[in-house]
């Protein structure tokens, strides 16, 4: 081992190394640019599954105290902030191997752009997931005040 790799501390040293990601460098300059814009959305993968998360775990408070229409719109809710994590997750799945027979940097961005479309599918349906968490907080709101917004039908 290099003594500059010896100084690195953590996960530092050992991306540094050449035999962590393979010397592609030389060969292609994108490769490490697919691997930064991975690297990016699997950390925004996380962000959002933390949110989602959170999300579900407040909604999850809120099931035993209501009823009706309500109940079903914060199930609704939280079914979908759990599906979105997942997506999530899946997109910051650990990915073995290559896929790309071509070259290196070819796989790389293979990669790239497989993480990029499961984290847009995660954000999506995040996106769903606060809308319905929108509209359970309103019928809330309106039950709280005494608004009829969706009349219960005997």
């Amino acid at each position: 081992m290099r003594k500059d790799q010896s100084e690195r501390e953590g996960i530092h040293g050992l991306i540094a190394s050449p035999a962590y990601f393979g010397n592609y460098e030389e060969t292609d300059p994108h490769a490490p640019s697919a691997q930064r814009l991975q690297a990016d959305y699997i950390a925004a993968s996380g962000n959002l599954s933390q949110f989602n998360a959170l999300m579900s775990a407040a909604l999850t408070t809120s099931i035993s105290s209501t009823t009706g229409h309500l109940r079903l719109a914060v199930v609704g809710a939280l079914l979908l902030h759990v599906l979105a994590c997942l997506s999530l997750c899946w997109a910051a799945r650990p990915v073995s191997g290559e896929r790309s027979r071509t070259t290196p940097s070819r796989a790389h961005r293979e990669l790239a752009e497989d993480t990029f479309k499961n984290y847009r599918r995660g954000w999506r349906v995040t996106m769903l997931g606060v809308i319905a968490s929108s509209l359970a907080l309103g019928l809330y709101l309106g039950q709280m005040f005494g608004i009829v917004i969706l009349p219960i039908s005997n």
